[in-house]
């Protein structure tokens, strides 16, 4: 969420930002998923749950490859 603060003139003086981390939440509903068997009636797959940013990066980076064809 961003929100400007203006001055007495109206122009923008500050700005405020509040971001939240929410990669513990999505790991935890990955594992919720794969343990419930949400999605895999549909598609008969288990979805990798990955335990670091880096490593969902690296996930993604290599989905995106498979997808389009070629290294970024």
């Amino acid at each position: 969420s961003t929100m400007y603060i203006r001055d007495d003139n109206g122009n923008i003086a500050y700005l405020l930002g509040i971001n939240q981390d929410i990669t513990e939440f999505v790991m935890m509903h990955r594992s919720l998923e794969s343990l419930i068997g949400i999605g895999q009636a549909e598609t008969g797959t288990v979805e990798k749950i990955t335990t670091s940013v880096s490593e969902l990066l690296d996930d993604l980076l290599l989905e995106a490859e498979r997808l389009v064809g070629k290294p970024g």
